[in-house]
C-alpha cells in the first residue's frame, strides 16, 4: 500500500464557482492554502457567525502514474464542515453531510492514468436543520472548511478495510475484520504480543524492553481463513495461553 499526506497543494475560493471542478479552471481567483483550513478566520474578541456560513470551494491538481493501473485509489477526509460534495475530473463522485465524521472517496474509476487529474470539493458551511449539530440549540461556533487532514491511499484490488480485536478478562479474544474485493483463499495472520511478567523481567537481569516486546515463545500466531465476500464482516476466535490469562 502507498500512503500520501494530502495537506499541501490545495487552492481555495471563498465563493464556490462551478469552474473549480473542471479540469481547466479559468476566470476564478484561487488562494493557495494548507490543510487544516477554515473558510473564514474570526477574531477572538468579536465574531459574526454569518461570516463563515457560505458555500466555498477547494481544488487540488495531481498526477496519477500509470503504475496505479489495476489498483484502488482512496481519498480520505478527516472532516469537512459541514456539507461536502467531491468531484474528480469534473465528475461528481461523493457526497457527505456531517461536519464531524471522516469519509473516504473511491477515485479509481474517475482517474486519468498517466495524466494530470483534478479533485475539487464544494464545501457548504451554512447551517442546515438536517445536519447535526444544527436543528436545535447550540452554544458554540461551528465554523467551516476542510478542517482536518486529508490523505491518499493506493491499495491492491482486495484489501483489509478494518479490523477490531475484542479482548476479554478470561484471556479469550475475538477478531472482527472487514474486507473489500475478492478474498477467496486469502489468509490473515494475527500475532498476539503479550507483555513480560515481573518474574520474566527479573529473570532477564532487569534489562529494559518495550512494554509489548515478548520472547518468541510468548507469541501466538492466529490464522484466519477468509470466506468469499465483498465488504463483509468476518469473525474469528482465539485464546491466550493459560499462564497469561488475567494479565
Amino acid at each position: 500500500m502507498e500512503h500520501y499526506d494530502w495537506n499541501d497543494g490545495w487552492l481555495f475560493a471563498p465563493t464556490f464557482d462551478p469552474a473549480i471542478v473542471r479540469p481547466e479552471c479559468t476566470g476564478v481567483e484561487l488562494e493557495p492554502v494548507r490543510l487544516p483550513h477554515t473558510v473564514k478566520t474570526l477574531p477572538y474578541n468579536y465574531c459574526n457567525e454569518n461570516e463563515y456560513q457560505r458555500v466555498s470551494g477547494y481544488r487540488r491538481e495531481f498526477f496519477a502514474p500509470k503504475e496505479w493501473q489495476g489498483r484502488t485509489v482512496l481519498l480520505t477526509f478527516g472532516a469537512v464542515a459541514h456539507d461536502a460534495t467531491v468531484f474528480c475530473n469534473g465528475r461528481r463522485v461523493f457526497h457527505h453531510g456531517c461536519g464531524y465524521t471522516a469519509f473516504t472517496v473511491d477515485l479509481t474509476e474517475s482517474l486519468l492514468l498517466g495524466q494530470k487529474n483534478v479533485v475539487a470539493v464544494r464545501c457548504d458551511s451554512r447551517e442546515d436543520l438536517n445536519i447535526p449539530p444544527f436543528g436545535g440549540q447550540i452554544d458554540f461556533l461551528t465554523y467551516g472548511g476542510i478542517y482536518r487532514a486529508v490523505s491518499l491511499d493506493v491499495k491492491e484490488p482486495a484489501y483489509l478495510r478494518d479490523i477490531f480485536i475484542e479482548a476479554q478478562a478470561e484471556g479469550d479474544f475475538r477478531i472482527y475484520s472487514s474486507t473489500v474485493g475478492e478474498t477467496i483463499g486469502c489468509t490473515l495472520q494475527a500475532e498476539i504480543r503479550i507483555p513480560r511478567t515481573p518474574a520474566e523481567k527479573g529473570a532477564a537481569g532487569g534489562q529494559k524492553s518495550p512494554r509489548y516486546e515478548s520472547p518468541k515463545n510468548q507469541l501466538q500466531a492466529h490464522r484466519l481463513q477468509k470466506a468469499p465476500a465483498h465488504h463483509s464482516p468476518n469473525q474469528e476466535y482465539g485464546s491466550i495461553p493459560d499462564r497469561h490469562k488475567g494479565l
